[in-house]
């Protein structure tokens, strides 16, 4: 669905050693999951590959930052930014005049309202202490476009995304080009929407 990060909760060296930790609590015993144990044998994903915006549009809600293809992964954000300034980014792969649309990459069902709220959106809080580099942890979307929410115009700069591709770190065996460029194009779009699902 997406992360929230609140970056004035960030606990300064938590992760090294000598950091007084007594007030933590501790881990407790619980039962063991059912099952077996099984390895992962799939290929873990990575980064394979990082673009820039290729245009910038003003929304009725923010700025729609278009990569230029559709691929699946996270954003880079980078950015100077007020104590508490709330940025919101939707993520979509289609759009609708100057407006994102979501709903091809939902399944809002009844009961479900609070759904499109949630669905491909990462939230960051900023801190205010120059600038700030957030990268999403737990997550991963499928898009071509990011609206972004709670930035200035002046902030709203080529520089404040970078798409970071992710995948599974499969090598690819096939190489395919031919005289005709729509099939070109039509294979290259099969080969990311394999290594993006």
């Amino acid at each position: 669905m997406g992360e929230h990060y609140n970056a004035n909760l960030e606990i300064k060296d938590w992760n090294k050693p000598g950091f007084d930790d007594s007030n933590w609590s501790n881990a407790f015993f619980t039962d063991i999951p059912r099952g077996e144990l099984k390895e992962c044998i799939a290929e873990s994903v990575k980064i394979v590959r990082e673009i820039k915006p290729v245009n910038i549009i003003k929304s009725e809600k923010g700025f729609v930052y278009d990569f230029g293809e559709n691929n699946a992964g996270v954003c880079r954000l980078k950015i100077s930014a007020e104590k508490n300034q709330r940025i919101e980014m939707y993520h979509a792969e289609v759009m609708e005049g100057s407006e994102i649309d979501r709903k091809n990459i939902g399944f809002n069902q009844p009961g479900m309202d609070f759904y499109d709220e949630y669905n491909q959106k990462d939230v960051y809080i900023a801190k205010g202490e120059g600038e700030e580099i957030y990268i999403p942890s737990f997550t991963y979307h499928g898009f071509r476009y990011v609206e972004v929410r709670g930035i200035t115009k002046k902030q709203a700069t080529p520089e404040l995304l970078t798409y970071c591709i992710m995948r599974s770190d499969v090598k690819s065996l096939v190489k395919f080009n031919c005289s005709d460029e729509t099939v070109n194009k039509l294979f290259e779009m099969v080969r990311r929407s394999d290594e993006a699902n």
